[in-house]
């Protein structure tokens, strides 16, 4: 029987981490399971507590974390393996060796944005009652907030 478990809490500093650390090694360990952590947090906490930095830090240089997937799949529309962004044998304790990691990566914010652009003008081009077109309104969609430059290896392909 497959089960999923979700961490999530928009609060900082509340252990949401080192929850799901001691949750995936534990049911390794005690229960010999086997668990995928997904990292869905930019700050990558969860993945620098199961990798090395180095480690983390050259994945993220290949684009392997679940930021490259998402960009692949949703930005690009391409079709990837998930298993090709998955790392294998990263717990430290010795029983716990069945624990995978899906890596995060800081990026991730910027793919949000990314994403919030497409569904923010997909909806200023549909046609409302109170829009009188996408063109002379296209401007309500747009913050007002400068945004960062997309990475080059984003671009759609």
């Amino acid at each position: 029987m497959n089960v999923s478990i979700a961490v999530m809490n928009t609060k900082g500093g509340v252990g949401k981490s080192t929850l799901v650390l001691a949750l995936a090694e534990t049911l390794a360990a005690e229960y010999k399971k086997t668990v995928l952590v997904i990292d869905s947090d930019a700050q990558a906490s969860v993945s620098s507590m199961l990798m090395s930095i180095s480690s983390l830090h050259r994945l993220q240089s290949e684009g392997l974390t679940i930021v490259d997937y998402l960009v692949a799949t949703v930005l690009n529309g391409h079709s990837a393996p998930w298993s090709r962004y998955v790392v294998g044998n990263v717990s430290d304790v010795d029983d716990a060796r069945s624990v995978y990691v899906m890596p995060s990566d800081m990026q991730l914010t910027l793919f949000e944005r990314e994403v919030s652009k497409g569904a923010c003008a997909s909806a200023c081009a549909r046609p409302t009652p109170w829009r009188a077109s996408a063109a002379t309104n296209s401007s309500s969609c747009s913050p007002t907030w400068p945004r960062p430059t997309m990475p080059s290896r984003w671009r759609r392909r």
